[in-house]
Parts: C-alpha cells; sequence; structure tokens
C-alpha cells in the first residue's frame, strides 16, 4: 500500500507548527501606567530606549494614555482599569494570565523600576520557572519566616505549564487579598518553598528592620515550581553602592511626583 501525503496539508501542518514555536518564544516586557502615571512611564521608556530595548509593550489603564502612545507609535494594548490599587492588582493578575494564554514569556515590570543595563541575556541564562527581584519584609508572613520576600514590580515568568497554573493560583488569591505581593508570597509559603541560601550574604536596612541579601541568586523549590530571587545589588529595591545594577527600583509613595523626585535623587531620570 503506497501512503500519499497531500502537499498542501503538509505545509499547513508545518507553518502552524513554525508559528507556535514562534509565539512560545516571545517575550514581552510589560508594564501598567495610565495617563496620570505619564511623566513616569515616559521615563521609562526613555531609560530603554537609551539601552536599545524595544520589545516592550504598555498595558494602557485608560484610553487618554493609549490614544497618546498610539499617535508616538509606541506599542500599546488598552486594558482599561479604576483608579483603586486593590482593583488595579487584579487587573494586572488577569492581564498576565491572558498573555500567557498567548504563549508569550513575560517580563513585567513596573514603570519607576527603572532599567539601566540591559538585563535580558542575565536573565535567559537563568532556567528557573520564576524569576522575581527582591523586596524588603511585606508581607511580613513571609519575612518572618525567610528574612526576605519576593518583589512583584519586577519579575520575569516563563511560558510554561506549572508557571500557568500557579497564576491561576495568584489569581484566586488576589482577588481575597486585594495585594498581589502578599498573595504571591503567601501562596509559595503556603506550598513550602525551599531555599538555598549562598554563603556571601548581607543585610540592609528599611523601615527598621534588616532583611537578608545575596550577590547572588537566590534559588527556591516547591514540589512544582523552581523559583529565583535575583541578587539585590543588581536589582536594587533599596539603593546601595554597586557597578553591577540592571535595574533601581527604589522605594517611593505611588504617586507621579514623589516618584519623579526619587527618580531625579538616584540619577534615574531621564527625560
Amino acid at each position: 500500500m503506497q501512503l500519499y501525503i497531500r502537499k498542501d496539508t503538509f505545509m499547513i501542518k508545518i507553518f502552524k507548527k513554525f508559528i507556535n514555536f514562534k509565539q512560545n518564544n516571545k517575550t514581552y516586557i510589560i508594564t501598567f501606567a495610565n495617563y496620570n502615571y505619564l511623566p513616569v512611564l515616559e521615563n521609562w521608556l526613555e531609560a530603554l530606549k537609551i539601552i536599545n530595548v524595544n520589545n516592550f509593550m504598555v498595558i494602557s489603564l485608560d484610553e487618554k494614555i493609549h490614544n497618546y502612545l498610539l499617535n508616538k507609535n509606541i506599542n500599546s494594548r488598552l486594558k482599561p482599569c479604576e483608579l483603586d490599587l486593590g482593583k488595579l492588582w487584579i487587573h494586572r493578575v488577569e492581564v498576565i494570565a491572558e498573555l500567557l494564554d498567548e504563549g508569550y514569556d513575560i517580563i513585567h515590570t513596573d514603570a519607576d523600576a527603572v532599567w539601566l543595563k540591559n538585563p535580558i541575556s542575565y536573565l535567559n541564562k537563568i532556567k528557573s520557572d520564576m524569576i522575581f527581584s527582591q523586596g524588603t519584609h511585606w508581607p511580613n508572613s513571609a519575612y518572618k519566616k525567610w528574612n526576605f520576600v519576593l518583589c512583584c514590580g519586577f519579575f520575569y515568568l516563563k511560558n510554561r505549564s506549572n508557571t500557568k497554573q500557579f497564576i491561576k493560583k495568584l489569581l484566586k488569591r488576589v482577588k481575597k487579598d486585594r495585594d498581589d505581593q502578599v498573595s504571591c508570597n503567601n501562596i509559595l509559603l503556603e506550598d513550602g518553598v525551599e531555599w538555598t541560601i549562598p554563603k556571601d550574604t548581607y543585610t540592609l536596612s528599611f523601615r527598621e528592620k534588616e532583611f537578608l541579601c545575596s550577590k547572588e541568586i537566590i534559588f527556591g523549590k516547591t514540589s512544582s515550581l523552581e523559583i529565583a530571587l535575583l541578587p539585590h545589588n543588581k536589582f536594587q529595591r533599596i539603593s546601595e553602592t554597586s557597578k553591577e545594577v540592571y535595574v533601581k527600583h527604589l522605594i517611593s509613595e505611588k504617586n507621579s511626583d514623589d516618584i519623579m523626585t526619587i527618580l531625579e535623587e538616584s540619577g534615574c531620570k531621564f527625560i
């Protein structure tokens, strides 16, 4: 018996596989902003321009900023959200879940997390499913157990089935907690994450509490996930002297004026 393969059917299958491959290997850098946050966003965009990073998308939280960005040929996706932090944290996880379902790897970065050096090659060498920058001591539940916490202002999610499951769990939890950083840390805490702490550690202080830092990656593992916590000297939440800084995400009040003051004082203002 001879086997006949229709060329058009065969080529369609190959083309679909190619498209799926491209989607599953696409990394998008995303940040969220509304029009009130425009100065902070423009500073973030200028920092990316300086280091020649262009594979980003702004998730626009209102039509005004969306139209402003489109008029400047800046990649924007309109996903409206009310001016309420609790609703924003839920909305953020919903959008990230949607993008993961579309086949993208996601690097999420707050717009006040200023990129001083391109970290993508550094991040791509890390094999973990999820990669997070470091926070200070919030939520207290995780801080009391680990002496550090994960920050949701900068993280990298690989497009994997276990990561998607985590985000589904996070979305369910954040609707209750209304704070994605609280939910994220507490899920890992409850899942019994085990951390491998490097020998060369040090502490920094924020609001009279010291938290553990390392100049090496801190790796964690649950029954289903591998997590990496980025070195604080390279991805900073509290300013420290280092020649290896990729991203500075310095603590400020959650308003544009205060953020711009902090950015100027720390040498991270580019507009």
